[in-house]
């Protein structure tokens, strides 16, 4: 997965799921004993320390960057992310960023 901000912005990454919450994203055959209760709970964190603060990032969703959450059960990767005017390093946002991926969310959804 790409995270891409261009050149003049910089990846601030809100939410970081890898796991399985159900059956329907990226289907596979075979799958009725899948665990879809399954997230890693470190998702956030690793997606964060990746990529916050970078204009450009590649993220591989799989058990060597992640961890296993659900042994067997193939996972996918969710992230959701936005281009901030101001650089994030880390996993933490100012009070600022804070607030204007706030105003960002709701401009998206009017």
């Amino acid at each position: 997965m790409v995270l891409d901000c261009g050149g003049d912005r910089w990846i601030s990454v809100l939410y970081a799921a890898y796991g399985r919450k159900d059956l329907k994203t990226c289907p596979r055959k075979n799958s009725s004993h899948w665990n879809i209760y399954c997230s890693t709970k470190k998702g956030n964190s690793v997606a964060r320390n990746l990529c916050n603060g970078k204009h450009k990032c590649y993220l591989q969703a799989s058990n060597s960057v992640f961890g296993d959450p659900c042994q067997g059960t193939f996972k996918y990767l969710k992230v959701m992310y936005y281009c901030h005017k101001h650089r994030i390093y880390g996993r933490d946002l100012s009070e600022e960023d804070k607030r204007e991926t706030e105003d960002m969310m709701k401009k998206d959804e009017e």
